[in-house]
């Protein structure tokens, strides 16, 4: 019962009146509406009957009366409107056809009392609309009461034959059998046959596959006697199992044999013996585990399954998902391996493939588990050692309580495979499976459009990404440098423009690191050794701290930014840390590292990688420097010593053709079973690893504490002295004896060396085979492209960086100017989506503040010339005067005025110090994604590895510190520092000299901004003499400006042009972060606006600049390279 209001106290109520019914059992329930909803046990007795199974307020007896579903609560006999205009109260109730309904008034609300309004109407299925005039009492009661009716007399309600094909309402011999009242035996015939068991259900055809459009089918056969039609109701249902997928309406649409479409019942004709259900699959873009529909026949317990999957079992039907496994965060391991799911079409089974390579400890387990959110309890255990065609039943798993919910887990990323060690309990090395394509034969992708012309701030904005992807940054200087190239020297044509300029950049001296580091390190060891100083220290060493210090002098200053910048991407692909101990300890060593990949930057890739081959810090790193060829105990037998294979692992899967065969654009090549190839296995790796035996250092410092380099004739010399690094800085040499000549074949590589090369030739033919694998250009192509420009690189942009590759023969010059001269790197259109560009690291992330606002420290490079020897002779407190004397030569590269940064390590700060990644895999892995809508759609991520809650937040604070700290961010001091004695301290250092710190005055760039609107009369500063002093308008303009000028250089001007348009100064739009920042620039310090004295107006304008580069360089913007 309903009760319904209005404003004027009418109530309304609904009133079901009982009726007569067919009712063969007996149970005082029509039989046809037990059989229509497949209801007889809601109503077996007293209670059931009471109960209300839909919770609609209405028992399942009453909508046995009214005709409605019990199981549905939009099902129900109610009032669904009611409304009270003038005179008239107007109700609307939805109705069952052949059904009659009453509407009643009452003034009492008494059984006596009421008094119907009108004739009974009869219901046609659709809404009914009742008008009742309104009487002249305060308040009225109305109710709405439904009956059946038998038209015909026949005994059967006309709601009863309006659900029975061929039965009519008005005719109680609706067959024509010439018997009076002849419907109400057919009919009892009817339902006795159902009752009796003559009517059954088959699956004729068990599943349905949407992408063939191919359908599954029911027979419903009956019997006994064929004279009448027989309608029968379906009850539908899924899965039994919940855990099981189960047919919603969405999934599917039922249909006769005639193409009609079926909703709740179908009719066996007259004269025929049985019927037939097709089940069409309604095609989605859903990935879906096979989904049940049940139908039963109504008034019964006979039914019959039937399956909607997403397509047939075939190859081609087939996802293919990917896990390249590497090692566990925390983990120290250079093993590797790669994994396969290949899920078949209709998503029940995934078949699981597993190699793995380089354990520290043996194998212990193996699973594929669900991420929660980074690491979580395992779905599956796949069987010990490699794994061939293993068969994953796709079934619910821990808290993923469905199959359908593994199925979603799969499909967005968030499972991964990993192995487990015996020392790695938890795992040593682990993949995240992602959905992959590929083909068996490459579709060239077509050529792109033209680049457009750009002009005005189109042309800036481009300017500035270019010298985002070029640079660790842009700078003022450098916007106008090439704003004025393309204009002026070039006619607008920005591409000849950059083009200029890279080649200028090319042909750049280029300051190196290890020069640096020995001037460094003399200096502190000169301040250090000052008797009676503050921090005198008679037996001082320095550490390692400068080579990193020193990678960030070259990025911050260095004026050949083009290579320093690939120079950088490089040494993200051809890792090598100071994580390894040994590393960290000979840091002129691992500086000459990075001088040879800067000085091999621009040169082929090929000699590049022979010549990381040969380094001796390569050769600590991955464990070749002093390999030798395998040693047999010729008594026993045994293997005493054998080759480690780390090297010839890591220099095909990182560092030259990856895992798994690849097509020109990069995507996968898939082999006839619709799988990737490996490029390598065991045996491959097993025979190269003996290319790199016999390699040991090729120079050493002799006596071991001086400077003089010698040549080694030891294989296995030692490590040296720390200081004295001579053998750490020259090419490593083979020693023949050490050397396995025999002959090495590596079936799956496809390279045979013959026996007695020698160990050069063996490292030739190794390097000329790399170098020409097809898979080389790819690759490589694709991780430059990700570390410069974007993540997610079209096939058609790694595709035509390959042709480059490919017809210069892996020039990594051309390689590097095409990659950031084509239509992907230069087209604003093809930047505009949402997936196009990259999260930028946190390192290059807080370069780029330091070049575009200037940031600087008060420690000049010059005072590390070792041929000015006015305060102290460098050269004497050097452990190598022959490297540090280079330096003088590399000072004079820098511009003037340069400065050191003496930044600390920044592991947890930035989450990246250089040179210092935790594994060979760099920081960050290619393909590394995060599941949900970015796994879903594809797209890596790789630079998000390093975001966790915590580091996001430190990077922000970094960027505070530069803005807000007094003197800027602490860098790491030099000895005596701030002591006023200058004989302690004969440079005079600042006890803040090394600090980082950002000019916020009206000199710089970002003051000047502000100024070219403030200073009207050209003096430097605001006074009350400029025609804008103390005007909101002017202030707000000023503020427009500077916001404009940080924005370009630090979010390459993608706040003006997203959110630029339709601005009016002093409104903030929603959502308009960059209404928000200069309303914030406008109101800070606001208050001093009108003084007029120059130290007010200094601190406005410092404070202006702090919080619009505060607010800009930690906007979103900043973050996202585009």
């Amino acid at each position: 019962m309903r009760l319904s209001y209005t404003s004027l106290s009418l109530i309304f109520l609904l009133v079901i009146r009982v009726h007569g019914a067919v009712d063969l059992n007996s149970n005082g329930v029509c039989d046809i509406w037990e059989q229509k909803y497949n209801a007889t046990s809601l109503v077996i007795d007293t209670a059931s009957k009471a109960a209300d199974e839909d919770g609609d307020s209405q028992s399942n007896f009453d909508e046995s009366i009214a005709g409605t579903d019990p199981r549905d609560s939009n099902s129900v006999h109610r009032i669904s409107s009611n409304t009270l205009d003038g005179t008239d109260v107007t109700i609307e109730c939805p109705t069952e056809k052949g059904k009659t309904y009453q509407a009643s008034i009452s003034s009492e609300f008494q059984p006596a009392t009421w008094v119907s309004h009108g004739s009974p109407m009869i219901g046609t299925g659709a809404s009914m609309t009742i008008v009742i005039p309104v009487q002249s009492a305060d308040k009225k009661f109305y109710h709405v009461g439904v009956k059946d009716i038998d038209s015909d007399g026949d005994g059967i309600s006309d709601w009863a034959e309006e659900q029975m094909e061929g039965f009519d309402p008005t005719n109680d011999d609706s067959f024509t059998s010439g018997t009076t009242n002849n419907d109400i035996a057919a009919l009892q015939s009817l339902i006795n046959a159902l009752n009796a068991g003559e009517v059954t259900i088959a699956t004729t055809t068990p599943e349905a596959f949407e992408k063939e459009g191919a359908h599954a089918e029911l027979t419903i056969s009956r019997s006994g006697d064929t004279t009448y039609p027989f309608t029968l109701f379906l009850a539908l249902s899924g899965h039994t199992d919940p855990t099981k997928g189960s047919a919603s309406p969405a999934d599917y649409a039922l249909k006769d044999a005639a193409n009609t479409l079926l909703t709740s019942s179908i009719t066996i004709p007259a004269g025929a013996s049985s019927a037939q259900i097709f089940c069409h699959p309604l095609t989605d873009t859903l990935i879906e585990v096979p989904e049940t529909l049940t139908c039963t026949i109504g008034g019964t317990s006979n039914n019959a399954s039937v399956r909607v999957c997403d397509a047939t079992n075939t190859l081609e039907n087939t996802r293919l998902f990917v896990a390249q496994l590497s090692p566990e965060d925390g983990v120290i391991t250079s093993a590797s391996g790669l994994s396969t799911v290949l899920v078949q079409g209709n998503n029940e089974i995934g078949s699981v493939n597993l190699t793995f390579y380089g354990l520290t400890t043996p194998q212990t387990a193996v699973h594929i588990h669900i991420k929660n959110p980074i690491t979580g309890p395992h779905v599956e255990s796949l069987p010990m050692g490699q794994v061939t065609e293993y068969p994953w039943s796709i079934v619910a798993a821990q808290f993923l309580v469905t199959d359908q919910a593994v199925l979603d887990a799969l499909a967005a990323g968030a499972l991964y495979v990993n192995v487990h060690s015996s020392d790695n309990s938890t795992g040593e090395i682990r993949g995240d499976y992602l959905l992959s394509t590929g083909s068996t034969v490459l579709v060239i992708p077509p050529n792109p459009p033209a680049i457009e012309t750009l002009t005005a701030d189109e042309l800036d904005r481009d300017i500035a990404r270019f010298l985002t992807q070029a640079t660790f940054g842009p700078t003022p200087e450098l916007i106008t440098e090439l704003r004025t190239s393309v204009i002026s020297a070039h006619n607008g044509d920005r591409i000849a423009a950059y083009t200029a300029w890279l080649d200028t950049q090319m042909a750049t001296a280029s300051p190196d690191l290890e020069p640096y580091i020995h001037a460094a390190d003399a200096q502190q060891i000169f301040l250090s050794s000052i008797p009676s100083s503050p921090d005198y220290d008679s037996d001082y060493k320095v550490r390692d701290a400068n080579r990193r210090r020193g990678w960030w002098l070259l990025a911050r200053h260095a004026p050949d930014q083009f290579r320093q910048r690939c120079a950088f991407a490089l040494s993200e692909i051809l890792v090598t840390s100071e994580v390894e101990a040994i590393v960290k300890k000979h840091h002129y060593g691992h500086a000459h590292y990075y001088d040879m990949l800067k000085d091999g930057t621009f040169g082929s890739y090929r000699d590049l990688l022979e010549g990381v081959s040969t380094h001796p810090i390569m050769g600590q790193y991955l464990s070749h420097l002093r390999n030798s060829k395998e040693i047999i105990d010729l008594i026993t037998g045994e293997v005493i010593v054998s080759p480690d294979e780390n090297y010839a692992r890591e220099v095909m899967q990182l560092f030259s053709i990856g895992l798994v065969q690849l097509h020109e654009d990069g995507s996968l090549k898939l082999n006839s079973s619709a799988l990737p190839d490996p490029t390598y296995l065991q045996d491959d790796i097993s025979a190269m690893s003996r290319v790199f035996t016999g390699w040991s250092f090729g120079k050493k410092s002799s006596p071991s504490n001086s400077d003089t380099v010698v040549d080694n004739n030891s294989f296995t010399h030692g490590f040296g002295s720390r200081y004295y690094q001579a053998q750490w800085s020259n090419r490593m040499i083979n020693f023949a004896a050490f050397h396995d000549d025999l002959e090495k074949v590596m079936p799956t590589l496809g390279l045979n060396i013959g026996a007695g090369g020698g160990g050069e030739a063996d490292l030739d033919a190794t390097m000329n085979h790399l170098a020409d694998h097809p898979n080389m250009a790819p690759f490589i192509c694709r991780r430059l492209i990700q570390r410069l420009v974007t993540s997610n690189p079209s096939a058609g942009y790694i595709y035509r960086i390959t042709q480059i590759w490919k017809s210069s023969n892996g020039d990594l010059g051309l390689i590097f100017k095409a990659i950031l001269l084509d239509y992907e790197a230069r087209s604003l259109n093809a930047a505009a989506p949402d997936t196009y560009g990259k999260k930028k690291e946190p390192l290059i992330h807080t370069l780029a503040y330091t070049r575009a606002l200037d940031s600087k420290s008060l420690l000049p490079l010059e005072d590390l010339d070792p041929s000015d020897t006015s305060i102290a002779d460098l050269a004497s407190y050097a452990y190598s005067p022959s490297n540090l004397a280079r330096f003088t030569a590399d000072l004079a590269k820098f511009p003037v005025g340069t400065t050191r940064i003496r930044m600390p390590n920044t592991d947890i700060t930035l989450s990246q110090t250089p040179l210092a990644s935790p594994t060979v895999f760099n920081y960050f892995l290619p393909g590394y994604t995060l599941a949900g809508p970015l796994a879903d759609a594809g797209l890596s991520v790789p630079e998000l590895q390093l975001a966790n809650e915590i580091s996001v937040i430190t990077i922000v604070n970094i960027h505070y510190g530069l803005v807000y700290f007094n003197f800027g961010m602490p860098g790491n001091s030099l000895p005596n520092k701030g002591d006023t004695n200058t004989t302690y301290n004969p440079y005079e250092y600042s006890a803040t000299a090394a600090h980082i710190a950002t000019d916020l005055t009206g000199a710089s760039a970002a003051g000047l901004a502000y100024l070219t609107v403030m200073d009207t009369d050209g003096d430097g500063k605001v006074t009350s003499a400029d025609s804008t002093f103390n005007d909101d308008d002017s202030i707000n303009d000023a503020c427009v400006a500077l916001a404009n000028h940080l924005d370009l250089l630090l979010c390459t001007g993608r706040m003006k042009a997203k959110y630029g348009s339709g601005y009016i100064p002093g409104t903030v739009r929603i959502d308009n972060p960059r209404d928000t920042i200069i309303d914030t620039m406008a109101r800070q310090s606001a208050g001093l606006d009108g003084n007029d004295n120059d130290a007010d107006q200094a601190s406005v304008l410092k404070e202006r600049i702090k919080v619009s580069a505060y607010l800009i360089s930690t906007a979103p913007q900043a973050q996202i390279q585009k």
